[in-house]
């Protein structure tokens, strides 16, 4: 049992309540034996003890009692602030659990805010299409030819160079998954890997296009109801992707 000795003095407010307090202490119960639970404080005539916790703001009244303010009484003589997901209901704060992400608490109630949901997807959408490019597709349904901007296909472009620029060249490519090379014998069937790679990359930055726009023209959130991840698959069904 938590006591709280207090001077005998009535105090209308919390402040003055508060300093009215002398001690408190936690101990088993004493029936009233204040005098044994605060030996050197305890006097009848100019204290009186509150047996429990004092849960939030409160006054003494004329008969040395403790009332403790109502949530509504607390806010209004601002010891208290609703917060977020907070209304007051009667004379109690209630909490109002948030519907989903991307929701605000406006005016006692959650509301939907679509500009940081576009923001998640169109972030969404370019690293889905960074990693797509990174593993790119398996060439004849078998090999993996991966489509970094900055490093292969670069390196695709100078192939075709050696081609036109060296006789009877030959051709060594190391695809992801083959180590031990694949051998290009004419600038045909290189070609061939070459104009695949490029429509796998337009049809990736055709799909980015597609979706951005799509967000960027949406109002509700039903706009936003879908899986980028489903949307890539769906519009590059023609090639297959590495697992």
């Amino acid at each position: 049992m938590k006591y709280n000795l207090f001077e005998k003095e009535a105090a209308p407010t919390w402040e003055l309540a508060k300093e009215k307090l002398i001690k408190s202490k936690t101990t088993t119960r004493y029936n009233g034996e204040f005098e044994t639970i605060f030996p050197y404080n305890y006097n009848e005539k100019n204290t009186f003890v509150y047996e429990g916790e004092l849960t939030g703001p409160f006054r003494i009244e004329e008969d040395f009692t403790i009332y403790f303010y109502s949530d509504r009484e607390c806010i209004e003589l601002g010891y208290r602030f609703l917060g977020v997901g907070e209304k007051l209901v009667g004379d109690k704060i209630i909490n109002v659990p948030s519907i989903g992400q991307y929701y605000e608490w406006k005016e006692e109630k959650w509301v939907y805010n679509i500009s940081p949901h576009k923001i998640d997807l169109i972030a969404k959408i370019e690293k889905e299409k960074d990693e797509i490019l990174s593993g790119g597709f398996l060439w004849n349904g078998k090999y993996q030819q991966r489509c970094r901007a900055e490093k292969d296909l670069p390196y695709i472009r100078e192939t075709l160079e050696n081609f036109e620029l060296i006789p009877n060249y030959s051709l060594k490519w190391y695809f992801s998954n083959l180590p031990e090379g694949y051998s290009f014998n004419n600038k045909e069937e290189f070609l061939g890997l070459r104009n695949d790679g490029m429509i796998f990359i337009g049809d990736v930055f055709k799909i980015e296009s597609e979706l951005k726009l799509k967000i960027n023209s949406a109002r509700a959130i039903e706009d936003l109801a879908f899986s980028v991840e489903e949307e890539y698959n769906k519009g590059l069904v023609g090639f297959t992707l590495p697992k």
